[in-house]
């Protein structure tokens, strides 16, 4: 038995498609599977439109979905060899399972994907001074769980270097996201530069207006938007996206880089640094260095649309990110699988 355990549905974030897409795949595949999902609170329906992370309503979530775990646990509904698949590794209370899992002799395994932590010192928690009391809790949590799947060979890395894990259980699985087919429709493209991503530091937005002023006096005809500013919901984002011909991303934190696949499959040549899991993402043509070239890659695509996104590049990149997708949770499953668990 594969014990689903998902982050809180959010439209602003992945969580929300993933919620319906995780079980359709299940299902697909022949994978017995218990969803925990605790009832929502009045706090967190609240924050289903509009917000990326609630850091008090997650919280209240996860501790929810731990209390309903730990029941399932003493109903003896979870057996030796069963899977508790988190869809956030990052969750506080996986020492209580080991501990219960040790206590009671049951060996359930622990897997999930993992997103973000102190190890990268451009995230959120880094940022935010939490290393100080997170690193070591992290350390004790990775190193116990029975596998981790992370989205990239960047991503692995980065843990293995910060000894928070040893590699032999990360498993480099791509990241599922859900109907993304390419949607492509030059009748409604306009000549607009968009920034797809949420207004973080770490996502580099200010460097963004710095590459818009490098453009304008070669593309007076231009808009330059960022997305947050203007959209108020995800379809307003999506449409935004069908609109616009090109994507920049300026991040100094990405180990998955949706907003960048959400652009690209609605049409949008990607630029993007020259660094983290962009330089397995995205073939050489499509990187820069520094904001100049950022700025001249610009100016040369937004002379070449047109062409550049019927051509091969373009299209082996979609077909690479595309795969990526699909194979995802089959990856995941087949791990699982093949270490004897229960699914």
């Amino acid at each position: 038995m594969l014990i689903n355990l998902p982050i809180e549905s959010l439209e602003e974030r992945y969580s929300a498609a993933w919620n319906r897409g995780f079980p359709q795949e299940f299902t697909k595949r022949d994978v017995p599977y218990r969803t925990i999902y605790p009832q929502l609170s009045e706090g967190i329906e609240r924050i289903s439109r509009g917000q990326f992370l609630d850091v008090v309503r997650t919280n209240e979530f996860k501790a929810s979905q731990l209390a309903l775990l730990m029941q399932a646990l003493d109903q003896g509904l979870i057996k030796d060899r069963d899977v508790l698949l988190f869809h956030d590794l990052w969750f506080p209370g996986l020492e209580m399972l080991f501990y219960v899992r040790d206590g009671l002799g049951i060996n359930f395994k622990i897997a999930g994907l993992l997103h973000a932590g102190t190890y990268d010192e451009h995230d959120f928690l880094a940022q935010r001074s939490m290393t100080r009391w997170a690193r070591g809790m992290e350390t004790a949590w990775w190193s116990e769980v029975d596998a981790i799947f992370v989205a990239t060979e960047f991503h692995k890395k980065l843990l293995v270097a910060k000894r928070l894990a040893n590699g032999n259980h990360v498993y480099v699985t791509g990241f599922p996201l859900f109907g993304n087919s390419v949607l492509i429709d030059p009748g409604l493209k306009e000549n607009i530069v968009v920034f797809p991503h949420r207004l973080a530091p770490e996502k580099g937005p200010e460097a963004f207006h710095a590459i818009r002023d490098l453009c304008l006096p070669h593309m007076p005809e231009w808009q330059f938007i960022r997305t947050k500013d203007v959209c108020k919901t995800k379809q307003e984002y999506y449409d935004l996206l069908r609109r616009s011909k090109i994507a920049v991303s300026c991040a100094h934190q990405e180990t998955w880089g949706i907003a960048q696949q959400e652009a690209l499959f609605r049409g949008c040549i990607p630029i993007v640094p020259d660094r983290l899991s962009y330089q397995e993402l995205y073939p050489p043509v499509f990187r820069y260095q520094d904001p100049p070239e950022a700025a001249a890659l610009i100016q040369h695509f937004s002379r070449r649309w047109e062409e550049t996104v019927n051509g091969d590049i373009f299209k082996d990149a979609v077909r690479q990110l595309e795969a990526a997708q699909e194979a995802a949770i089959p990856n995941m499953l087949q791990i699982m699988r093949s270490r004897g668990w229960n699914l």
